[in-house]
């Protein structure tokens, strides 16, 4: 059913309510090192989704392909960002969708029974400071290694309003999640030919300070075709996972993973 998207991962969110980067500005300019770059790059990413929680002591399980993900999608909206001068960088990932699903439950004779109308928001926002560690090769062969420190943004929206048509009655429920996660991780940049490169990246955090996930960890890497100074391509894999728990002992693993294309352009 289209409802296990907002199904699964919405009602996991109303009852606990209840109680990448990819490279896309080059490391260095040997002409003028510490002047500001600045790129940005509209990507699409497909992931599926899995959801192990526990909520008041029921489990529960699922895996949502991105095809049922698709069937339920209003908007999608995915945005990387990165700004860099001299060994030091700014880098940004924006994710956000809007899921939306009618449903209506009848009796085997066609009856009416209840209507239900569900909304989930999701947004996934990160902000961190980069630092070049190291660099090696020349020329059109050559590699550098980033160290990074920042944030991760959660904030997850659920709606449902539900009617019975034989009563006229009606009800609706609401509510928001939203923490910050402090993340860490490294960033891998290879020139393997003068055109083509491999960005791999990963951070870990959340370690549960204050509000924050249990965890939070990131894997992401991909190939890019550079097509001129100003415009490049890339595809590859992004994985997220977190796993957010509150004091009641309710507790959300949620797993993203899947391809990922965009388009960079640099100035």
């Amino acid at each position: 059913m289209k409802t296990r998207v907002l199904g699964v991962v919405g009602s996991v969110m109303v009852a606990m309510m209840a109680s990448a980067s990819a490279q896309v500005v080059s490391p260095q300019d040997e002409a003028n090192p510490d002047r500001w770059r600045f790129a940005l790059a509209p990507y699409f990413w497909a992931p599926s989704v899995k959801v192990d929680a526990k909520v008041h002591g029921v489990d529960i399980e699922d895996r949502v392909p991105f095809s049922e993900i698709w069937d339920d999608l209003q908007f999608g909206g995915m945005l990387k960002g990165e700004a860099r001068t001299g060994r030091f960088g700014i880098l940004t990932d924006v994710f956000y969708v809007s899921l939306k699903d009618k449903s209506d439950v009848t009796t085997p004779g066609g009856i009416p029974l209840f209507n239900t109308d569900a909304k989930l928001y999701l947004w996934v926002a990160e902000l961190d400071g980069s630092y070049e560690v190291a660099r090696w090769g020349e020329g059109k062969e050559q590699g550098s290694l980033d160290v990074l420190a920042g944030g991760r943004y959660w904030n997850v929206e659920h709606k449902l309003d539900a009617s019975v048509p034989i009563t006229g009655g009606s009800r609706s429920f609401d509510g928001t999640l939203d923490w910050i996660d402090a993340i860490v991780g490294t960033r891998l940049n290879l020139d393997v030919t003068e055109n083509l490169h491999l960005i791999a990246q990963g951070d870990i955090g959340g370690f549960d300070i204050g509000t924050s996930a249990k965890l939070d960890w990131c894997a992401q890497a991909y190939l890019g075709w550079k097509f001129s100074e100003l415009f490049s391509a890339w595809a590859g894999w992004k994985y997220l996972f977190v796993d957010y728990s509150q004091n009641s002992g309710n507790d959300m693993k949620v797993t993203f993973s899947g391809p990922a294309v965009g388009v960079a352009f640099s100035f």
